[in-house]
C-alpha cells in the first residue's frame, strides 16, 4: 500500500477480479503498475544444516540452484 498518492498498486498478474472487488469496495483505489521485481529465497534449517532455495515464478528460469 502506498500513503502518497493514496492507492494499492498491484502487478497486472497474480489477483483475482474477486480480491480487486473486495479491497475496491473496503475504499480502496487500487491501480496496476508492471512487476515491481522478482523475489528469491534460501532457507537454512537451523536442526539440519540443510538449505532449501525458492524462486520467483515470474523469473525467466524459475529455478533454484546451488551446491
Amino acid at each position: 500500500h502506498q500513503w502518497l498518492p493514496d492507492q494499492i498498486r498491484l502487478e497486472g498478474l497474480g489477483f483475482s477480479k474477486d480480491t480487486i472487488a473486495v479491497l475496491k469496495k473496503k475504499g480502496h483505489r487500487v491501480t496496476f503498475r508492471e512487476t515491481q521485481g522478482r523475489a528469491m529465497a534460501i532457507f537454512i534449517d537451523p536442526e539440519t544444516g540443510r538449505f532449501s532455495g525458492g524462486a520467483d515464478a515470474r523469473s525467466p528460469n524459475r529455478a533454484a540452484a546451488g551446491y
